[in-house]
């Protein structure tokens, strides 16, 4: 029987491995709840990632480790709105989402040393990586998941 439980167990995961999770849309620019952003009806600029981890769990890891001090450093960045983290989860796969002010903010940030050092922390550590970046109207905001990975299927470009 135990045996019966635990070939249930795993093929349950093996089910989920397509499945993921995301943290609430938040940020400086935005109260939770809240149907728009603190903005003057201007249309803001959405960031959309997918990153494909290297299958080794101690690579992976390092990764994992890193997000809190790289999210904290990107809530402290001029123009900086808001952000969610998804994961699939199996662990192997991430996106993020960042909402700007405007360009200027978000090319400022990724000059900046916060997104080198996470380039540098996260680079090595990734099988895939890529991006896309575009108009989000005021009256989209906040972003949903489906819409952000919509955006990223249609007009991404491999990063490296």
């Amino acid at each position: 029987m135990p045996r019966t439980r635990l070939s249930s167990g795993f093929f349950c995961l093996i089910g989920l491995g397509n499945k993921a999770i995301a943290t609430p849309f938040s940020g400086p620019g935005h109260r939770r709840g809240a149907a728009r952003a603190f903005t003057d009806g201007v249309p803001l600029i959405i960031s959309v990632t997918g990153l494909e981890l290297h299958h080794d769990w101690a690579q992976r890891r390092r990764f994992w480790d890193a997000i809190p001090k790289i999210q904290a450093e990107i809530a402290e960045a001029p123009g900086f709105i808001g952000s969610s983290l998804r994961v699939a989860l199996s662990g192997k796969r991430a996106w993020t989402l960042t909402v700007w002010k405007d360009e200027a903010s978000i090319a400022a940030f990724l000059r900046g040393p916060a997104h080198r050092r996470a380039i540098s922390i996260g680079a090595p550590l990734l099988k895939r990586a890529s991006a896309a970046r575009g108009a989000l109207a005021p009256d989209a905001f906040p972003p949903q998941w489906n819409t952000a990975l919509q955006m990223l299927e249609q007009t991404e470009r491999q990063i490296g």
